[in-house]
């Protein structure tokens, strides 16, 4: 009778990663994703699908709790050395959501995190932008959104863009930070990070946004309107209430600057980060649901059956976009004095 029930505990499990892999393979044919990896090829063959590779990419078999499959990225920099996989959109996108699940393995990084951005023109390497605001000396355009370790265990964004504020350090402007009045904590554990970026329409205008959400929740959305808080002296925001409201980005100011390419990097590190079930979309994805099912053959068929039914009537098995995202209540950051930044939305 044990033989049995083990038996089927490994026949319901087989059913479970099957279903899954199905719907990972799947989402990549819906119209609302961009690109996705999850990482379970082969280095070759990933370094090929993303476009522009460095050295010290390899795979490793320590995966999230909720992801269907047996591989994730693991980047090694080395101090002084860079380790990143780069991919240039189709397209120049004017709204984005950006999904990966990372792993710091350590609190010493340096510009170590996902990222994305634009390039006006367009190129299919990535391009330094230390100490740029938005623009070359020969008039080319950029803007980078980057969620990284500044540190300790803290995250934070390292952004660039045209209408960056405070002063600037010896002549040049470096990357803003928004959130670091947080806290945000990273231990050594796996981290579903989800980045949306709305640029500014018309190039005029300051109606750019930027929200970040942390395992489902959301931590920060930055609008016009909210947060409250200012600008220190710096040039990064810092949250307070009963301060004046947020004013939006002017990320740009040309609409031929659009969202075109995406990264995940670790640079100048000792220390290493994994990567994996990164999703690009032009609607939220959300993160991956954890498993909840029993481990029986019965449970591996109902949920195939329901993948392979999907939304599409075409054998949609998209287990990203058929579920809801978890939405928090209330965003973390939000108090009682302060304004609530889901009460328009």
């Amino acid at each position: 009778m044990i033989g049995g029930l083990m038996g089927g505990i490994r026949c319901g499990w087989a059913w479970l990663y099957l279903a899954i892999s199905v719907a990972l393979t799947a989402r990549e044919a819906d119209a609302l994703v961009v690109f996705s990896d999850d990482f379970e090829s082969d280095v070759a063959s990933i370094s090929s699908g993303w476009g522009n590779a460095s050295t010290g990419i390899s795979l490793t078999t320590d995966v999230p709790s909720s992801s269907g499959g047996r591989k994730s990225l693991q980047l090694d920099a080395g101090l002084g050395g860079s380790a990143l996989l780069y991919h240039p959109l189709p397209l120049n996108y004017s709204r984005l959501f950006y999904r990966y699940y990372v792993k710091y393995e350590g609190t010493e990084y340096h510009h170590t995190g996902g990222m994305i951005g634009g390039y006006d023109p367009p190129t299919p390497w990535p391009q330094g932008d230390a100490g740029l605001k938005g623009i070359r000396d020969n008039g080319d355009r950029l803007v980078t959104v980057s969620l990284e370790i500044p540190e300790a265990n803290r995250l934070d964004f390292y952004n660039n863009w045209i209408d960056m504020q405070g002063a600037t350090y010896q002549g040049l402007y470096y990357g803003r930070q928004l959130i670091q009045d947080l806290n945000i904590a990273v231990p050594n554990q796996w981290t579903c990070v989800e980045l949306m970026v709305t640029l500014n329409t018309p190039a005029t205008a300051s109606n750019g946004e930027l929200t970040v959400w942390i395992n489902g929740d959301e931590v920060a959305n930055f609008r016009s309107g909210t947060p409250t808080g200012y600008w220190d002296a710096a040039g990064d925001w810092r949250m307070r209430s009963g301060s004046p409201a947020f004013g939006g980005f002017r990320w740009r100011d040309t609409t031929s600057l659009g969202l075109n390419w995406v990264k995940l990097q670790n640079f100048d590190a000792t220390t290493r980060v994994w990567f994996d079930d990164v999703v690009v979309a032009t609607e939220r994805i959300g993160c991956l649901p954890e498993p909840r099912c029993a481990a029986s053959l019965g449970c591996g068929v109902i949920l195939l059956a329901a993948l392979a039914r999907g939304r599409s009537g075409k054998g949609h098995a998209s287990r990203e976009l058929s579920k809801r995202p978890r939405i928090a209540s209330q965003p973390l950051w939000s108090t009682s004095s302060g304004p609530d930044p889901g009460s328009s939305r």
